[in-house]
């Protein structure tokens, strides 16, 4: 029976494992909640020995922070290495959201089959209405007046700005839209939406109450956060480095939320379910190119 080891990660995760459970696997979970598991699954107190002889390991959508520690929800901080990574053989997948340098790196000198799914179209499409909801609940959580009537700003228009922009719109705040590329602009506009310039983002910056971001490019700099008014929130959407630090924010006086894996905060079921769909064919897609299992 083939062995693949889970490690770390919240429902969305557990949602993969039981998949994988169900179509005949050996699941070995680590740094997860063993009341919430199936009886099938094996729970490890060690991520080393939950990976022994594993053919393939899942870490969670968002893997690893800057020191190492693994996303769970087991309510106790749990590490992982890149180091144990060479207890994989060769060519075996490792699957996981994006992917921290170091991560990517041991893979690479592994020969390992690093699949980074939230960039993956069966992945970020159907998961980017969750986010789009998880946005708007940030919002509401972190804001500290209406949304309707107030005048927003969406950087962005590709998958996450498409789902978003007509929510914005329905909760009545007075929407533009900024986007690099002149198509995803083109779109915008055909689509009834307000667009702005490129050059002109941080002009309409500075007129906004809330400012939500899907581009993951440092766009806001210490002038540009000075000038933000002193009630606006900026609602960041987009994985690391994001809008802005939260350093140069703080400096600058602005309010600045990082909204990263709104889908497992805000749609952990329906997430899992997506993941589930999805990664018991990743792996089968990834053996069979390589020729094992």
């Amino acid at each position: 029976m083939t062995k693949i080891a889970v490690c770390g990660g919240d429902r969305r995760e557990i949602a993969v494992l039981n998949r994988l459970l169900e179509l005949g696997y050996d699941v070995a979970a680590y740094a997860l909640p063993s009341r919430l598991l199936p009886i099938d699954a094996t729970y490890y107190d060690d991520a080393a020995a939950a990976m022994d002889e594993a053919a393939a390991l899942i870490l969670p959508m968002p893997p690893l922070g800057a020191s190492g520690e693994l996303h769970n929800i087991c309510g106790c901080e749990h590490h992982f290495s890149p180091a144990l990574l060479s207890l994989l053989p060769p060519r075996a997948p490792l699957l996981c959201g994006l992917a921290s340098a170091s991560l990517a790196e041991a893979a690479r000198r592994l020969r390992l089959r690093l699949i980074e799914t939230a960039e993956l179209d069966a992945v970020a499409l159907p998961l980017a209405a969750a986010c789009a909801e998880g946005a708007l609940a940030e919002a509401i959580i972190n804001g500290d007046d209406l949304l309707g009537g107030k005048r927003a700003l969406l950087i962005g228009y590709g998958r996450i700005g498409r789902e978003l922009a007509p929510l914005l719109a329905a909760t009545r705040q007075q929407l533009t839209v900024a986007n690099r590329g002149a198509e995803r602009a083109k779109q915008a506009e055909q689509d009834g939406y307000h667009c702005c310039s490129w050059p002109e983002l941080a002009a309409v910056a500075a007129q906004v109450d809330y400012i939500y971001n899907t581009v993951p490019k440092r766009l806001f700099t210490d002038s540009v956060l000075r000038l933000l008014k002193p009630h606006a929130l900026i609602v960041d959407l987009a994985p690391t480095p994001g809008c802005a630090s939260a350093e140069a924010a703080r400096s600058a006086g602005a309010r600045l939320v990082r909204a990263g894996g709104l889908p497992g905060k805000y749609a952990p079921r329906y997430a899992g379910r997506v993941l589930a769909d999805v990664y018991p064919r990743l792996l089968e897609a990834a053996w069979e190119v390589s020729g094992d299992v």
